[in-house]
C-alpha cells in the first residue's frame, strides 16, 4: 500500500477491499482523477460504482481469483460511472493480500483509459468487461505503489522512534527496529492485534469506548485522522513493564502507532507524588500556617494551622495575585515592590541561582478582620512555591512600644538638653553679670586702698599688689567658666563665629594646630537647637582629642550642601578600637545630641591613624 505525502507523483486511484468487495479505503484522498469525494464512498461494494452491465460480471472474476493460491495480479478493463453520470474506461489491476488467518483482501488500481477505448471504438465499439490489453502500463502502476511502500519501509525502519502500522481488520503490517528494540517483539511475534494485546496486555478496545475494533474504526474514522494519544502500560517479551506513550493516526485505511517509552517519566511523577503525600502529611500537622501556590498563580495547598491563624479556606482564595492584591496591607508602592522582589527571587530558585533563602514581612488582614504581621520564608519546588507564615504579630507589637518608648525617652532627653541649655545661659549670665561685677568693684576698692595705704604703710604695698593680681584672675575664670557654660557669641554672633573662637580657644589651651574650614556664609538662618547641639559636640571632640588623641593637628569642617550640614572633625592621633569605646558617655551623648536633631553621628578611627568624627544633620 502506497503511503502518504506520495499522492503527488500518482494519477491513479487506489482502492482497498475487503474479502466482500466492500471498499475500505481509497488512495488519494483528495484525487482530481475522477471527480467523487472518496469519503462517501467508503463502505459501499466496488462494483456498484461499475455499469449496470459490467457489476455482476466483475465479482463474478473477483471473488474467484481472491480464492486463488495464484499471486500473479488480475487485469480487467471496466466502465465506472462517474458523478456527472458519465461513463468512463479504466483499467483495473487487482492484487490480492492476505489478512488475518483464512481471510484476503485486494487492491484495486483504476487508471482512465478513455483515450485509449475512444481510438479502438473509431472501429469496433467495446461494452462488456474485458481482460486489459496493455497489461505493461497497469504493472508500471503497480511497481510504482511498491517501490513508495519500499521507501516508506526504509524511511520507518531507521527512525530512532518506535512505529508500527496496523489494517482495519487487525493485522500489524509493520514495526520497525526501534519497536523490536523497546519491547522485544518482532512481527513474526505479534503478527495481528489480538496476539499483540495477548502477549502484551495492551488494551485491545484502544481506550476509546467498548465497542468493538472494527466499528469502533468505523465510528471514529474522522476523528482519528487527527491523531490521539493514549498512555498505557505494556508488558515486553524479558517480562518487563513499560509505561508508554502513543500517537495514532489513521490514513489510506491504515492505522500507525508511533511509542515514546516514558517509564522513567512515570516513576519519576510517582515519586515525586508520593513525596508530595508525604510533604503533605508533615505540613498538615506543623505549628506553622503554610500555603503554596503553582507556576499558574493558583494556591493549591493550605495546611490546617494556615485556616486556625488566618480563618481562610482553600476554595475562599484560589488566586494568588487577587488574594495578594486584597488582604496584603503594605502602601501601593512597597506592595508592588514586594511582589517584584518575591516574583524575583521565585525565578532565582527556579533557576538555581538563588544565593540566600528569601524572607520577607507582611501585614495581613484575616477573614475576621484583624489586621497581623508575618514573617514569611520561601521553598520552591519546580513549579510549587510555599510560604511558611510565621506570625511576628507580638514581636511587632513589642517593637512599635520599644521604638515609641525610645522615642520618648529621645524627647525627654531634647527637653532636658534644652532646659540644660537654658540653665546654664542663665548660669553663665548670672556668673559675668552679678559676680564678674561684683570681682570688678572689689577690685576697684583694693586700687583705691593702694592708693591711700600704700604711702602711710609702705609694707603693705606688695600684699595690696598681690591681692590685685589674684582678683584680674578670678575674672578671667569667671569669664573663663562663664563661655565654657554658654558662650554668649552663639548668641549674638552665630555657630561659624563661635566655633572659630572655640579653635583658637583649643590651640591655647592644648598647643594643638585647629584649623577650621566653613563654606557658610550666613549662618544666622540655622535653627537655635541645631547650632547648640552641633557646637556642643564640636566642643566634646576637642576636649577628646585634647585629653586622649596624642594629636599634633586637628582639621574640622562646616560644610552645607543644599539641605545637609555636614561636620567633620579628623585628628592625627593615636586612634582606637571603635569596636571597644563605642558605649562611653561621651560618645553616647553626642549621639543622641545627633539623633535630636534627626541626624547621624559616626566615628572612623584606626590604630596609629587617627580618627574622623562626622555629624550630618538634615536640615528642615
Amino acid at each position: 500500500m502506497q503511503q502518504p505525502g506520495l499522492e503527488k507523483h500518482c494519477t491513479e486511484v487506489i482502492f482497498q477491499l475487503d474479502n466482500n468487495l466492500v471498499i475500505t479505503n481509497i488512495w488519494p484522498q483528495k484525487s482530481e482523477t475522477w471527480g467523487y469525494a472518496t469519503e462517501s464512498l467508503f463502505q459501499q461494494k466496488f462494483s456498484s460504482l461499475l455499469s449496470p452491465s459490467h457489476q455482476q460480471p466483475l465479482e463474478a472474476r473477483v471473488i474467484p481469483f481472491l480464492l486463488q493460491k495464484d499471486d500473479n495480479p488480475l487485469a480487467l478493463e471496466a466502465l465506472i460511472v462517474l458523478p456527472n453520470k458519465k461513463e468512463s474506461w479504466f483499467s483495473l489491476l487487482i492484487k490480492k493480500e492476505s489478512m488475518a488467518p483464512g481471510a484476503m483482501q485486494c487492491i484495486i488500481v483504476a487508471t482512465n483509459i478513455d483515450h485509449y477505448k475512444l481510438s479502438q471504438q473509431a472501429s469496433a465499439p467495446i461494452s462488456s468487461l474485458q481482460e486489459t490489453t496493455d497489461i505493461a502500463e497497469l504493472k508500471a502502476s503497480l511497481k510504482k505503489l511498491e517501490e513508495s511502500e519500499k521507501r516508506f519501509r526504509i524511511l520507518a525502519e531507521n527512525l530512532p522512534t518506535p512505529v508500527s502500522c496496523k489494517t482495519e481488520d487487525g493485522k500489524i503490517l509493520f514495526v520497525n527496529k526501534a519497536f523490536s528494540d523497546l519491547f522485544g517483539y518482532t512481527l513474526k511475534d505479534v503478527p495481528t492485534l489480538v496476539e499483540w494485546t495477548q502477549k502484551t496486555n495492551a488494551p485491545l478496545k484502544t481506550n476509546i469506548t467498548n465497542t468493538p475494533w472494527k466499528e469502533e474504526w468505523q465510528r471514529k474514522r474522522k476523528e482519528l485522522v487527527g491523531g490521539i494519544k493514549r498512555t498505557v502500560e505494556i508488558t515486553c517479551k524479558n517480562g518487563d513493564v513499560k509505561t508508554v506513550e502513543y500517537t495514532t493516526a489513521l490514513y489510506d485505511g491504515l492505522l500507525y502507532y508511533l511509542f515514546i517509552d516514558v517509564t522513567e517519566k512515570k516513576q519519576r511523577e510517582i515519586q515525586l507524588l508520593e513525596s508530595y503525600e508525604n510533604f503533605k502529611r508533615i505540613a498538615e500537622n506543623l505549628p506553622v500556617p503554610i500555603a503554596g501556590y503553582n507556576a499558574g498563580m493558583s494556591i493549591n495547598f493550605m495546611n490546617k494551622k494556615f485556616t486556625e491563624v488566618l480563618g481562610y479556606q482553600l476554595e475562599e482564595i484560589k488566586d494568588f495575585d487577587v488574594w495578594y492584591a486584597k488582604f496584603v496591607f503594605p502602601d501601593e508602592a512597597t506592595k508592588n515592590q514586594l511582589l517584584d522582589n518575591w516574583n524575583n527571587a521565585v525565578e532565582a530558585y527556579r533557576n538555581g541561582t538563588a544565593i540566600v533563602p528569601y524572607i520577607t514581612e507582611m501585614t495581613i488582614c484575616c477573614k475576621n478582620g484583624e489586621v497581623k504581621h508575618f514573617e514569611i520564608s520561601m521553598s520552591v519546588d519546580g513549579d510549587n512555591v510555599y510560604g511558611m507564615f510565621n506570625d511576628i504579630t507580638e514581636r511587632k507589637v513589642t517593637e512599635s512600644k520599644l521604638l515609641q518608648s525610645h522615642q520618648q525617652l529621645r524627647e525627654l532627653t531634647s527637653y532636658l538638653q534644652k532646659i540644660r541649655e537654658e540653665e546654664r545661659k542663665h548660669i553663665a549670665r548670672e556668673i559675668h553679670d552679678e559676680l564678674g561685677q561684683m570681682v570688678t568693684g572689689l577690685k576697684m576698692d583694693i586700687s583705691m586702698c593702694k592708693k591711700t595705704v600704700g604711702a602711710a604703710m609702705p609694707e603693705m604695698e606688695e600684699k595690696i599688689a598681690g591681692i590685685v593680681e589674684l582678683t584680674d584672675k578670678i575674672v578671667k575664670t569667671i569669664r573663663r567658666i562663664a563661655s565654657e557654660l554658654r558662650p554668649n557669641i552663639l548668641d549674638d554672633i552665630g555657630l561659624v563665629a563661635t566655633m572659630q573662637w572655640q579653635s583658637r580657644e583649643f590651640e591655647k589651651r592644648s598647643g594643638l594646630k585647629c584649623q577650621f574650614e566653613t563654606n557658610l556664609e550666613d549662618d544666622a538662618a540655622l535653627p537655635a537647637d541645631v547650632c547648640s547641639n552641633v557646637f556642643r559636640i564640636f566642643q566634646e571632640t576637642l576636649t577628646n582629642v585634647m585629653r586622649h588623641a596624642q594629636a599634633t593637628k586637628v582639621v574640622a569642617s562646616l560644610i552645607q550642601k543644599e539641605n545637609r550640614l555636614l561636620l567633620t572633625i579628623t585628628d592625627d592621633g593615636k586612634g582606637f578600637n571603635t569596636l571597644e569605646k563605642q558605649k562611653t558617655l561621651g560618645l553616647l551623648g553626642m549621639r543622641e545630641r545627633a539623633i535630636m536633631l534627626n541626624g547621624s553621628f559616626s566615628i572612623n578611627s584606626v590604630v596609629d591613624k587617627g580618627t574622623t568624627t562626622t555629624v550630618e544633620v538634615t536640615l528642615q
